[in-house]
């Protein structure tokens, strides 16, 4: 069975007033980190890894996501090099194992509560937080409906 789980990690990501080698940033080393522990087997579950050259989430370096079709995606962000690998790869065990990889803010390690920069349910979640679900079918749009009107 092949794993669609995902971890992505933003290899741009700095601080402000970085002024040094891009491969040197912090994002670019928690990318290494992440890798090598997953290189090493640190987790007892299959999951992608992905360098992303950008996350857009720039105030709150460092970014990584989970994400799977039929999961909870997460945005995660102030997280560091040498200090954050262990929660990350605890996170992810616990995603893994959790029905559509719903996390409780108690469940997840204190850095990936206060670091919590979005959760979205699959498209498909019967989740007691998806309180509605409508489909629209495509229509003409009235003269109203334009912008810059």
């Amino acid at each position: 069975m092949s794993s669609h789980a995902t971890l992505s990690v933003c290899t741009r990501c700095r601080p402000p007033g970085w002024t040094g080698p891009d491969a040197e940033r912090p994002g670019a080393m928690l990318a290494h980190e992440m890798e090598a522990e997953l290189e090493r087997g640190a987790l007892a579950h299959p999951i992608v890894f992905r360098r992303v050259h950008c996350m857009s989430q720039c105030l709150r370096p460092c970014v990584i996501s989970l994400s799977d079709p039929a999961r909870y995606a997460y945005v995660f962000g102030d997280l560091a090099p040498g200090l954050h690998a262990a929660d990350v790869l605890r996170t992810i065990d616990l995603w893994l194992t959790e029905p559509e990889g719903y996390l409780t803010r108690p469940q997840r390690p204190a850095s990936m509560r206060t670091g919590i920069l979005g959760r979205v349910p699959p498209l498909d979640s019967s989740h007691d937080l998806v309180v509605s679900r409508r489909s629209f079918p495509a229509g003409p749009r009235s003269p109203t409906d334009r912008l810059g009107d």
